[in-house]
Formats: structure tokens, C-alpha cells, sequence
């Protein structure tokens, strides 16, 4: 007589019908790679599922996005057109000042001098 009664299933719910892991056909360490590359396969399914939907996603918003997307390149590129320029006139205004102090040296220590004393007491 089983201690335990039979499930539904007309299984034994006897302990002593369970055999130790040294009679199983199937080792252990087989049990926990295959336990461990079932899970790794479901995180891959998970991940190809969360891409597709990522995907889907992305594609319904391009379009309604275009054109914020046009504007903002055509501003990128303005600003940079503008900074090139900036940068030019620049260099071109730091050579101008470089030519009048080589021309006029007395002249461009007297106005360095001037202006050190202004913000000298601008500081105080």
C-alpha cells in the first residue's frame, strides 16, 4: 500500500518511486547545461521579439518625424556654415590688430596700458 494516494493521473505519489540521481539515464551536469541553454534560447527569443517591436515602432514614427528631421539638419547646417564664417573673420581681425601692432608698437602699448588701467579700477 503507498503511503500517498495515486494523483489523477494514476501516478504513484509513493517517494520511493523516485530514483536517485545515480539510476537516472540522464547526468546531472547534462541537466543543468540544457536548463541553461533553454533559458539562454528564451532570452534570445525575447530580445529578437523586443527588437521587431522596437522596429515597428521606430518605422510608424519616421515619417511624422521627417520633416522635424529635414528642419533640424538644414539648422545644423546653417550653424555651421555660420561658425566657419565667424572663425574666418576671426582670423581675418586677429591678423588686422597683429599688423597694426607691428606697424605702430608705441601706439599698441599705450592703448594695452590705457585699457589695463580701466578695468583696474572697473575691478575695485
Amino acid at each position: 500500500m503507498n503511503p500517498i494516494p495515486s494523483n489523477q493521473f494514476n501516478q504513484p505519489n509513493d517517494l520511493t518511486a523516485v530514483k536517485p540521481a545515480a539510476e537516472n539515464s540522464v547526468r546531472p551536469d547534462w541537466t543543468l547545461d540544457h536548463a541553461v541553454q533553454g533559458a539562454h534560447d528564451s532570452v534570445d527569443r525575447a530580445g529578437e521579439g523586443a527588437q521587431q517591436t522596437v522596429d515597428r515602432v521606430a518605422d510608424a514614427f519616421a515619417p511624422p518625424l521627417q520633416p522635424f528631421q529635414d528642419k533640424l539638419k538644414e539648422a545644423s547646417d546653417a550653424l555651421g556654415q555660420s561658425a566657419d564664417q565667424v572663425r574666418q573673420m576671426s582670423k581675418e581681425k586677429a591678423e588686422s590688430l597683429r599688423a597694426v601692432v607691428r606697424d605702430n608698437p608705441l601706439v599698441a602699448l599705450s592703448a594695452a596700458a590705457a585699457l589695463g588701467m580701466l578695468l583696474a579700477r572697473l575691478g575695485r
